[in-house]
């Protein structure tokens, strides 16, 4: 049961929210705003960068977190 917990945990911060975030950043600001595509790169990639270390930080915090739980049960 927590193997699927961290499964959905790792799928959802690390797949998901990324792709959703990359799609509608590029919807919003090359075809709503009309900005420069490589401007639209530099700055998504960079703000992904960032996401990915922080959210890194974050999923070390809760599979330790499952990984006590199923050990305390």
């Amino acid at each position: 049961m927590m193997n699927r917990m961290t499964e959905l945990y790792f799928n959802g911060l690390f797949i998901v929210f990324p792709i959703l975030f990359l799609f509608s950043s590029f919807l919003w600001k090359i075809v709503i705003r009309s900005y420069d595509v490589f401007e639209v790169i530099t700055d998504t990639l960079s703000i992904i960068a960032i996401y990915y270390f922080l959210m890194s930080c974050v999923f070390i915090f809760l599979s330790n977190r499952t990984s006590k739980d199923g050990e305390n049960n």
